[in-house]
């Protein structure tokens, strides 16, 4: 399938459940994007989505969403944000590039996806549930320009055991390592202030979680039924 920039339409058009199309290609100068695009094309497996969508990507929620043997994607290089339910249950898509100028992931964004591991460097905000149950997610980085971290984010994600929290982030999320029974250890940046409610909740192999001094809370039931957690040792700067 073919979208090319003289492709004249009033709205864009809407291949979402086209089991048999297996690869997209945009046109230079294609623009129109939609939600729901190609969400249940079970068969694409590979997108490439060129600089002329990147207005267009920003809103459109559950663009991918169930592309089950989608592998491989390329982003728009100027792209900001990562739209809502983008490519939830894409369940083949190991990795994926972030471009450096994308400051927003919404919610459920790579929820149910096959991610192995994730990186950014600009992200200011997660939304909630960003990651849920990526079973197959083991090593995450995350920048210190956070500043925002919804619910849930990696609630779930059982084979999660590498997390490196940079410097500078100031937030955590409630609930974020929920049920992450891979984890054993942690450190929690010296900038965060606060330690959400839940935030470990089911971690039941996390053994050892290192704080800083400057660290005013520990919120409600943040260790919840962490049956293998013996020590939480707190370091000075």
């Amino acid at each position: 399938l073919s979208f090319k920039h003289s492709l004249k339409a009033d709205k864009p058009i809407l291949v979402n459940g086209c089991i048999s199309l297996t690869s997209v290609e945009f046109g230079e100068g294609y623009s129109m994007l939609a939600s729901y695009m190609f969400a249940n094309c079970s068969s694409l497996e590979t997108i490439v989505l060129p600089q002329s969508v990147s207005e267009k990507f920003d809103t459109a929620t559950y663009m991918f969403m169930n592309c089950t043997k989608l592998n491989s994607v390329v982003l728009p290089s100027d792209c900001t944000i990562i739209p809502t339910y983008a490519f939830s249950g894409c369940s083949a898509l190991a990795n994926i590039i972030v471009p450096d100028s994308v400051v927003t992931i919404d919610s459920n964004a790579f929820a149910n996806s096959g991610l192995t591991s994730i990186k950014f460097s600009s992200v200011t905000k997660l939304g909630s549930s960003v990651f849920l149950e990526c079973q197959n997610l083991v090593s995450v980085e995350l920048p210190g320009t956070i500043t925002s971290i919804s619910s849930y984010v990696f609630k779930n994600c059982t084979k999660l055991k590498n997390v490196i929290l940079h410097e500078g982030m100031t937030v955590t999320g409630s609930s974020m390592f929920l049920g992450c029974s891979s984890l054993e250890s942690i450190e929690i940046p010296s900038t965060v202030l606060s330690i959400n409610s839940y935030m470990f909740q089911d971690c039941e192999n996390l053994t050892e979680v290192i704080l800083h001094e400057g660290l005013n809370e520990i919120s409600y039931m943040s260790f919840y039924n962490d049956s293998k957690r013996s020590e939480e040792r707190r370091v000075g700067k």
